[in-house]
């Protein structure tokens, strides 16, 4: 039997997202419709602050780069052209602040492999988040994350890598099947030097081989450690050529991966220090205002489990695992007692109201049981 404890978070959410509401929301639209302050998006960049909202109408755009903590929110046909070489970045975000990119198409004006990607973040103590972005065709990755503190990516499909270096990275509900673009070196999904990156219900694959390159492994790391957590839903795979998969991860010996047995594995772990265990896992669904969020919580039968809400933060180590909250901002959603199919779901409330538009929050699960632990951390962008 599963005993649910649900929490009316109403007020405690509105409470929790005042402190977060966008100082202004700008209109940037190429046609310039009723209501624009710009139509382009760098000069939109420029005029606002720290905080602001910039919603971004259907239409062509050029690329831009900035040092602030804004959220920019795609319409569904906002498309970003990029030239050879240019690319959309991130740089030098300060601690506190929050940038926000989702609901964008990247297309290459021309069929050039000029940059490597068409997302940069380098140098940020701030958090940047990744959600509901669509690539071109010729880059060889679609983002770089570059020494930064707090990067999330999620509800996010690509068939180009991720190249990770010296950061603290968070993915959930991300699929990406990475394409062979570089004939000379192999593409796996994620790239990893020097980082910690927790990767929840995600499926990774490996460039498939060809005459000309070997098959990739789903995920290259190097003193790097990984979390893999999930259900079944959740895999990570090989590249194959002639029916034979490259390894699923290929790991040097700094390494180290903590994978949950539930997450498919297709292809051997090359090297690494390897621990298997179950660990509980957390996906979110929904944020589309004026609708539900839904909580699904994967752990052990007759644990008692607690999620919180909160704003994000840049990740603390605690004995039970990464802290991923705000502690100042911190809320419970709702608890119960796991019952015999390892598994939970709750549904709450959002508020409408367009001002918390562009808000980041984050959830964690508390898992008492045998051990107490921590779910992966998983964000959210409201709508």
């Amino acid at each position: 039997m599963q005993t649910n404890i649900f929490i009316p978070t109403c007020w405690m959410f509105l409470a929790l997202t005042s402190t977060a509401l966008a100082q202004r929301t700008w209109v940037v639209d190429a046609a310039n419709g009723p209501g624009t302050d710009f139509t382009e998006i760098a000069p939109a960049l420029t005029a606002a602050s720290d905080g602001d909202v910039l919603r971004v109408r259907a239409g062509d755009y050029r690329p831009w780069t900035t040092s602030k903590g804004v959220a920019l929110l795609g319409d569904p046909g906002a498309v970003i052209h990029l030239g050879i070489v240019e690319v959309c970045a991130v740089r030098n975000l300060g601690a506190g602040q929050r940038f926000v990119l989702r609901g964008f198409q990247f297309v290459e004006d021309y069929p050039l492999n000029g940059a490597d990607s068409y997302f940069e973040a380098t140098q940020c103590k701030g958090s940047v988040h990744l959600e509901s972005l669509v690539e071109g065709a010729w880059r060889k990755a679609f983002a770089k994350f570059d020494h930064c503190d707090f990067v999330t990516v999620a509800h996010h499909a690509s068939s180009r890598r991720f190249d990770v270096v010296s950061c603290r990275v968070t993915m959930h509900d991300v699929n990406i099947t990475a394409g062979t673009v570089d004939f000379a070196l192999p593409s796996p999904a994620l790239g990893l030097r020097d980082s910690y990156v927790e990767i929840t219900e995600c499926v990774l694959r490996g460039a498939i081989g060809n005459s000309y390159v070997a098959p990739s492994p789903a995920i290259i790391a190097t003193s790097s450690a990984i979390e893999l957590r999930g259900s079944k839903n959740s895999s990570i795979a090989g590249g194959i050529l002639r029916q034979v998969h490259a390894p699923a991860i290929r790991a040097d010996a700094t390494s180290t991966l903590r994978i949950d047995p539930r997450v498919t594995i297709v292809g051997s772990i090359d090297g690494g220090v390897v621990t298997r265990e179950r660990m509980i896992a957390l996906e979110v669904g929904g944020g589309l205002l004026s609708t539900s969020k839904i909580y699904d919580v994967v752990a052990p039968a007759g644990d008692f489990v607690v999620i919180f809400g909160a704003l994000p933060a840049p990740s603390l180590r605690t004995p039970i695992g990464e802290l991923w909250l705000d502690l100042a901002s911190l809320y419970v959603v709702g608890a119960a007692q796991i019952g015999a199919s390892g598994m939970w779901q709750i549904t709450t409330p959002i508020p409408s109201n367009p001002s918390l538009r562009g808000v980041v929050l984050a959830y964690q699960v508390l898992d008492i049981g045998n051990a107490i632990d921590l779910s992966n951390a998983a964000v959210v962008i409201l709508r």
